[in-house]
């Protein structure tokens, strides 16, 4: 958090223009969904930035074992989010 706060141009460093993805579970206790959201919104206007919240899951991505989810299941989730962003975010702009 400390980070954005830094370059959002208000700490005296450049405002990030780079597209963003933030992936955290809801269970990340060093920085809790609505902490990001916030920071997010207030810090990154200039961006195009997104953010995929993993149900269940910790700050290193654990699931917890009543939801039925393995860490695979997570692994999958987290390739997919990943590879989904990728392509929506450059495809446009395709370098090939």
């Amino acid at each position: 958090m400390r980070a954005l706060r830094r370059s959002s141009g208000r700490g005296g460093g450049p405002a990030i223009t780079a597209p963003g993805l933030f992936v955290h579970g809801d269970r990340d206790r060093m920085c809790a969904v609505p902490a990001l959201d916030a920071a997010r919104t207030a810090h990154l206007t200039a961006a195009r930035h997104t953010a995929h919240v993993v149900a269940g899951a910790d700050h290193g991505f654990a699931p917890r074992a009543r939801d039925g989810r393995t860490w695979v299941d997570v692994e999958a989730e987290l390739v997919a989010v990943v590879d989904r962003w990728l392509m929506q975010t450059f495809e446009e702009h395709d370098h090939g």
